[in-house]
């Protein structure tokens, strides 16, 4: 059957489900997905190829090959490898090597993203106190402008996770962020008060250690996905 627009799209947490639907289809013992439609990976022509040449081989010997290892995690694949403990221990650790590299990069965007709003709630506050405002309605205004260029610049450019209730991920990122802060106050009270250090170092060095809080409590809360999106917003 001919379909019109089949070409994969990679968005939000699509791994998850399509793991879900690989474990499923596995329950079929004469059935084989292969090609872009079929395993919903964006092969080049040679992938097609080869995943449809193995799938013949698995006609004549059932099991021989695992045709989901083909063109997995984006890799170029010219031939297939008979699976070994030694070659599935090196995917595994080539596998959290990127994953540990995508990480970091994802923690440096957020750095920038959270050092642009930084600049943002700064120079909105300096405006506003200059214009008279009360400081403290300035800073419950700039507080705010800061934290919503935070949210816009860390789900566009950082996460890349949108929920159907953007209102409700907004809320969550909020309370993220107010227990960083208060974490970053006791943080601070803990290294001037009880352990005596100046205060410079004692605020880079909280400042460090919130943003690793930080980063990681939007990554596993504001900006998750799959399933516990549904349970957020159920």
């Amino acid at each position: 059957m001919r379909l019109p627009r089949t070409y994969p799209i990679y968005a939000g947490n699509y791994k998850a489900s399509l793991a879900t639907l690989e474990e499923y289809f596995k329950g079929f013992q004469n059935l084989q997905l292969v090609g872009r439609y079929g395993a919903f990976k964006y092969n080049n022509q040679d992938h097609s190829l080869l995943m449809g040449i193995l799938a013949a081989e698995n006609v004549i010997t059932p099991g021989k090959h695992n045709l989901w290892n083909v063109n997995s995690d984006s890799e170029y694949v010219e031939e297939a490898e008979a699976e070994t403990p030694t070659t599935v221990a090196a995917v595994s650790r080539k596998s959290r090597r990127r994953q540990a590299i995508a990480t970091l990069r994802q923690f440096g965007g957020y750095l920038l993203t959270g050092g642009s709003a930084t600049v943002v709630d700064v120079l909105v506050f300096s405006l506003l106190t200059q214009a008279g405002i009360w400081y403290v309605y300035a800073l419950g205004i700039s507080y705010f402008l800061g934290l919503s260029t935070n949210f816009w610049l860390s789900r566009r450019f950082v996460f890349g996770i949108y929920w159907r209730n953007w209102l409700m991920q907004y809320g969550v990122f909020a309370t993220v962020a107010l227990n960083s802060l208060l974490a970053n106050l006791g943080l601070l009270q803990l290294l001037i008060n009880e352990l005596g250090w100046s205060p410079t170092p004692a605020r880079l060095v909280s400042a460090a250690c919130v943003a690793l809080i930080s980063f990681t409590g939007h990554k596993l809360y504001s900006f998750s996905s799959g399933d516990r999106i549904s349970s957020w917003e159920s």
